[in-house]
């Protein structure tokens, strides 16, 4: 089947972590609010019931209204205290964590938070002390990260050794190694900042934007100037927009690099702290509020820190919270580096949002504002294809692809997309041209492979040759039931039914519920004499909702059977021979 898989695929890296958060709200919750003051219950229910349809904003709002109203309840002060965290509203959130830790609450909330407030007035002496002390209020590897923070302030060599002594998974011990390179830096000691980076050289850990401007700053202040433009040059290459390392790259070749910019104190260095953490659980994929939680403080301590909304903006989005998303995108200043991808990002979510006409609307105007972006232009090209405005989106990507100025292998993903632009308006002399172009550069590829080999079985035109690619694509992706679907076809289209019937069944097992296979599985079905069978597929390909101009049919192979519906369909004139007849 012609279906297409055109995000990058992140490997998510292994974190062994036990988090302390808020409990879910349970049904017996509901059930509390006999118990509790006049005037509370009817917040506290509406809290509840916006905590459990994901409502950020309404639920921090109405936590805290209930909180008040019954200030000795420590499950409401709880509750408030992460919603109003989540909601970005960190300074309400604070007198509650005071009155709970006053209660003795060993929370990892409470005292995150409480440690944030230190560090924002500078009490770093108390900070480290609490969490050398290991009060069990946060969790070893995130207070080791903090109090590294916090001791480099006073004494670098003690900061080093609790960067360097905390335990855990191989990853997240060298990015703490990585931070104690990065507080040498910010106390001034470059060339220790350089040694102990020479150790974690060709790391593949530190390929964000962030770090890499970090590491290049180092390298130039400690005269490694040929050294620091290699690390830029070689970004790009792997795809950076040049606009973001365009200010490092101009104060390198000026020779002017006073120093580390990326984290300019222990305050910064704290909030980038969490905002690692948060990344690592990201990338875990197993929890979305901690992570949120974690970046909300990480804005908290380092309001310019634009990194951390981006990725606070994508937590929001990936839980429907559009609105809050947009929020925090749109304090990204034009004048940032990140602007380019903020309104990207934002188109993202009003389209998400239901709202396709404002999103195009942002990403032309980002388009026409930048026009040497690729990244906007991209973007646009995006939003198009997804409206199914297949011309629109063709010409887009045809811009894209113009301000490309050396085509490499992964450029073949710009050519496919406007290859399927190209074949969705019937253009396909030209989608052909640019599914090859792709398949030259990535010649393995397996959605290529695939949507060009089933597209060949659908026009009736080279069957072995598309054979083979399905094949290959099968090979490369056994596990997806779109591309086993294809080979299926192919067989079907060839004669050879009997073959179809086990990569058929196979493609239905791994997707279950998609109309268009159970309608290739009894179509097949009923070629080899499985007529019963052939029956009840093509009756579940119709209680999974196919698109419209696919039921008739289906309904029609269930009156008549396929063999009928066949004979008529050869029966009809092609499109171009009525016209002909017309004419």
């Amino acid at each position: 089947m012609r279906r297409t898989v055109l995000g990058t695929v992140l490997a998510a890296t292994a974190l062994i972590w036990g988090i302390g958060t808020v409990a879910p709200v349970s049904a017996q919750t509901l059930t509390a609010q006999t118990e509790a003051p006049n005037g509370v219950a009817g917040p506290y229910l509406g809290a509840v019931s916006a905590e459990l349809t994901g409502d950020i904003a309404a639920a921090a709002r109405l936590y805290d209204r209930a909180a008040t109203g019954d200030p000795d309840n420590i499950d409401l002060r709880r509750r408030a205290l992460w919603q109003l965290v989540l909601a970005g509203e960190v300074d309400t959130a604070r007198p509650h964590a005071d009155y709970l830790l006053r209660q003795g609450v060993d929370d990892q909330a409470v005292g995150l938070i409480v440690i944030a407030e230190e560090i924002r007035a500078g009490a770093f002496p108390r900070t480290a002390e609490r969490l050398v002390a290991g009060n069990g209020l946060l969790d070893p590897l995130l207070s080791g990260m903090i109090a590294g923070w916090a001791l480099s302030v006073d004494d670098i060599d003690a900061a080093a050794a609790t960067f360097e002594g905390i335990q855990g998974p191989d990853a997240l011990r060298r990015v703490a190694v990585f931070h104690s390179v990065l507080a040498r830096a910010v106390s001034g000691d470059m060339e220790g900042a350089a040694t102990r980076l020479e150790a974690l050289e060709g790391d593949d850990l530190f390929t964000d934007a962030r770090s890499i401007i970090a590491i290049a700053e180092i390298w130039a202040a400690t005269g490694r100037q040929g050294a620091a433009l290699a690390l830029l040059d070689e970004a790009e290459s792997r795809g950076f927009p040049p606009g973001i390392l365009q200010d490092v790259r101009s104060r390198i070749g000026s020779g002017t690099v006073p120093g580390l910019t990326v984290i300019e104190n222990a305050t910064e260095g704290a909030a980038e702290a969490l905002y690692t953490m948060a990344q690592f659980l990201v990338l875990r994929r197993e929890s979305r509020q901690f992570p949120l939680f974690l970046a909300r403080l990480t804005l908290h301590l380092a309001p310019d820190h634009d990194e951390a909304r981006l990725l606070l903006s994508g937590i929001l989005s990936g839980t429907g919270q559009y609105a809050l998303a947009m929020d925090v995108l749109s304090e990204i200043a034009p004048t940032s580096p990140q602007f380019i991808r903020a309104e990207t990002n934002r188109a993202g979510a009003l389209q998400n949002a239901g709202r396709a006409e404002e999103a195009i609307g942002v990403l032309t105007a980002l388009s026409r504002a930048h026009p040497e972006s690729l990244t906007a232009s991209l973007a646009l090209a995006d939003a198009l294809r997804r409206e199914e405005r297949w011309v629109e989106a063709s010409d887009a990507y045809s811009a894209a692809i113009d301000l490309v100025e050396t085509i490499e292998r992964n450029s073949w993903v710009l050519f496919f997309r406007r290859g399927i632009a190209y074949e969705r308006s019937d253009r396909w002399p030209a989608a052909e041209a640019d599914f090859r172009r792709a398949l030259e550069l990535n010649p393995d590829e397996p959605n290529v492979l695939n949507y060009l080999g089933y597209s060949l079985v659908e026009l009736g035109r080279n069957y072995e040759e598309a054979e083979q690619m399905i094949r290959t694509a099968v090979e490369r992706e056994p596990q997806s039931g779109y591309i086993v679907d294809s080979l299926a076809w192919v067989l079907y289209r060839m004669g050879r039914f009997e073959e179809a019937v086990e990569p058929m069944e196979r493609a239905v097992a791994l997707v279950p519920f998609d109309p268009i296979l159970n309608d290739h599985l009894g179509d097949i079905l009923w070629m080899v004499g499985r007529k019963t069978e052939a029956q009840f597929q093509w009756k579940r390909a119709l209680s999974f909702e196919p698109q419209e101009e696919e039921i008739p049919r289906i309904r029609r192979k269930l009156a008549v059977g396929l063999d009928t519906v066949l004979e008529e369909e050869a029966a009809e004139p092609s499109p171009q021979a009525a016209t002909e007849e017309a004419e």
